[in-house]
């Protein structure tokens, strides 16, 4: 009986052990990106991978703000009103939810490089304006940041 019990004991511990390493995993891979970015410049590239257009945001003031509750906050959309959402990061992919427009969004982007200072997000299928028949150009966008 008593061998059953430290038996079980051990199974108990060894199961909440597993369940906290992988919500630990996680926390660390969010904790990464978990800081007020401030955007440096934007790149954009057309569908064919050639670089149409940079914009320098260097002293605007524009930023992307990612918090531990999993929630975001930027000024980089919609002529720099604020937009409030919610973000999952795993695996090198950030996901963005929010609402603009009145339109709920969702946006899957690939983060680029991550280290202590920097963080570039690559957005895929950006609309940028039209062609002189009045036609939807698409490409993609890099976001440069810093903090």
């Amino acid at each position: 009986m008593k061998k059953q019990i430290i038996y079980l004991a051990f199974i108990l511990m060894a199961a909440i052990t597993s369940f906290s390493g992988c919500k630990d995993d996680n926390e660390e891979e969010n904790a990464k990106i978990q800081y007020k970015w401030t955007i440096d410049k934007i790149e954009f590239y057309s569908k064919a991978g050639t670089l149409v257009h940079t914009e320098d945001y260097t002293d605007l003031g524009v930023y992307m703000t990612f918090k531990a509750d999993g929630t975001f906050e930027t000024n980089a959309m919609n002529d720099g009103t604020i937009t409030i959402g919610m973000y999952v990061y795993k695996d090198d992919t950030l996901t963005l939810s929010y609402t603009e427009n009145g339109q709920a969004q969702t946006d899957e982007t690939t983060v680029l490089l991550l280290n202590s200072t920097n963080v570039e997000i690559k957005v895929l299928d950006v609309n940028m304006g039209e062609d002189e028949s009045g036609n939807d150009i698409t490409g993609d966008m890099i976001i440069y940041c810093h903090h």
